[in-house]
């Protein structure tokens, strides 16, 4: 059922453009963005502003961590809808077919990175320190306040990083975002163990 869902998806959508960066995908949607590197956080009340959104479907080769301190939408990868609220973090792995839609933004930040980022700057073998990466879908998962506070400490000083000038900058980057990863992994997914996947596999 689920394959011939799939094909059905992909058979309306001929014309589904695949996306290496994230400001490649901002552009085409006519708002551009800046990404200097393998690796981008933004906020997405700067790029969206408060209105309700809806993206098309589009395919992406990049990892996206969508943190949401306050707001409602949902998020599609290929035939699975997921619906979010205040302070959720969400994210999804390349190669999927995406969309998302914004009900009502209030406050929230996108972090996209390659395999090579996370590979250079975070951890060399990070698939299997993070196994949940390779998680071909997981749920958003929602937090208390404090437990959203923590997450939210680190995220802004990666956005600090982000816009400074420092040589070290990427390296401080993956640092912090492993910090992130530490946290989800504590929280929601210290078991998890990722099924064999034929095609994620394959990728990796």
């Amino acid at each position: 059922g689920h394959i011939k869902k799939q094909k059905n998806l992909l058979n309306k959508e001929k014309h589904i453009k695949h996306y290496s960066k994230v400001h490649q995908l901002y552009q085409d949607l006519g708002i551009p963005i800046s990404q200097d590197s393998e690796f981008s956080i933004h906020s997405l009340l700067e790029i969206h502003g408060s209105e309700s959104y809806k993206s098309p479907v589009f395919r992406a080769n990049y990892y996206s961590f969508v943190f949401i301190k306050k707001g409602r939408g949902n998020y599609t990868i290929d035939n699975q809808i997921f619906e979010y609220k205040d302070r959720t973090v969400y994210f999804t792995n390349p190669g999927h077919l995406k969309a998302f839609e914004f009900y009502k933004l209030e406050d929230g930040y996108l972090i996209t990175l390659s395999e090579q980022f996370l590979k250079i700057n975070v951890h060399k073998d990070i698939f299997e320190r993070f196994p949940f990466l390779l998680a071909e879908t997981i749920p958003p998962q929602a937090f208390d306040e404090q437990g959203y506070s923590e997450i939210e400490l680190f995220y802004k000083q990666i956005l600090n990083e982000y816009q400074s000038n420092s040589e070290n900058k990427n390296q401080i980057i993956g640092s912090l975002f492993v910090v992130i990863l530490l946290k989800l992994k504590e929280l929601f997914w210290s078991d998890y163990r990722p099924r064999i996947e034929g095609d994620r596999s394959s990728l990796i």
